[in-house]
């Protein structure tokens, strides 16, 4: 699928944006599909994957719903809509759009448990996580350290994943299960990796300064793994 653009005899073909539409329109379809089949999972889908208009706005309203509580959601969709647009910049030089949806195909791609995309997007703790992450951390880049604080403690708080706003993770990270993955604020993820539940990324307490691990590309961690210190996997 892709986009075909003539001006002045030249003809440009733009692949990245249209695979992205391509994505959402499948996806969308998707959720139509679940929400004909599930009628209580309806005014879900609808708010937050039929009725928009890009994987940036599913994801700022998905978690803005989870997040509501004394800030409420409409406030939290005026954070997050922005960051996810890419107002405010990237993410460690990437587009946070391009890798939301690198992060959702990794899933399925990964996961035999996964039954499909709004599956992932709507259930799966891990990439809500990851998503949250990726939000916090552009805004604590952008000096807005209390609200990416905020959501990191959200995080935790909803599901028990605990990742410091300056942590750097790579594209295509699955984050499996999620329930007690901490990743200190130092640490760096490589691309492709996988993570179980229980995952540790932390410092040995006697350190300051750069003091947790550095992970490569392709890394599977498996559950309840503790890895500390400024190491190098």
């Amino acid at each position: 699928f892709i986009c075909i653009c003539k001006s002045f005899k030249y003809t440009v073909i733009i692949t990245m944006n249209c695979q992205l539409n391509y994505d959402f329109m499948s996806f969308k379809k998707e959720a139509i599909n679940i929400s004909n089949k599930e009628i209580f999972l309806t005014n879900l889908l609808e708010e937050t994957i039929i009725s928009c208009k890009s994987f940036s706005e599913c994801i700022s309203r998905l978690l803005s719903i989870s997040f509501s509580g004394m800030i409420p959601a409409t406030t939290w969709l005026a954070i997050l809509l922005p960051v996810f647009n890419g107002d405010f910049g990237k993410y460690e030089d990437e587009e946070i759009s391009h890798l939301l949806i690198k992060d959702l195909k990794v899933v399925k791609e990964r996961d035999p448990a996964c039954e499909n995309l709004v599956h992932v997007f709507i259930n799966f703790k891990g990439f809500k996580a990851l998503q949250s992450h990726r939000a916090a951390h552009i805004l604590w880049s952008n000096n807005r350290k209390d609200i990416a604080l905020t959501i990191q403690a959200r995080c935790s708080e909803l599901w028990s994943v605990d990742i410091h706003p300056a942590a750097r993770l790579g594209e295509g990270l699955l984050i499996d299960h999620g329930t007690g993955v901490v990743i200190g604020e130092t640490a760096l993820v490589g691309k492709n990796c996988s993570f179980l539940h229980g995952v540790t990324l932390g410092s040995t307490g006697k350190e300051s300064g750069d003091r947790h691990p550095k992970i490569g590309d392709n890394v599977l961690i498996g559950c309840n793994s503790i890895v500390l210190g400024n190491i190098v996997i």
